[in-house]
């Protein structure tokens, strides 16, 4: 019981922080760094968490029969993630600070999916 508290607890903040703190930048943005911050952040370990952690829960829930789909699907949604967190950010970030980004948000994408790995067993 507390895995499923913990996946539910996780999605919605990570759904939270994907919604609340998306960039977003205009021409007249007065807070520029503040938009930085708040996707290097906020953002990015809640994609990451939502996207990639969440998904790979999800398959190991639903695909308990399918072991080679699951081989599959592991090998498959990491670049799936990065490629779609680069068309993000693709216009708000230099090359250099996407690529930081991706390898933040996975490390913390593979801690939370190691813990709730744990809270499984």
């Amino acid at each position: 019981m507390p895995y499923y508290i913990w996946l539910v607890v996780s999605a919605l903040l990570s759904l939270y922080g994907v919604i609340t703190y998306w960039p977003n930048y205009s021409p007249d943005d007065e807070m520029v760094l503040f938009n930085d911050v708040a996707t290097a952040i906020f953002f990015t370990p809640s994609f990451f968490i939502l996207f990639l952690s969440m998904i790979l829960q999800a398959a190991i829930l639903g695909l308990k029969r399918y072991r080679a789909f699951r081989r599959v699907l592991y090998i498959l949604i990491y670049p799936a993630n990065v490629a779609l967190f680069y068309v993000i950010t693709m216009n708000l970030m230099p090359i250099s600070t996407i690529i930081i980004l991706v390898l933040a948000g996975s490390v913390v994408a593979v801690l939370h999916y190691f813990l709730s790995y744990l809270f499984k067993n």
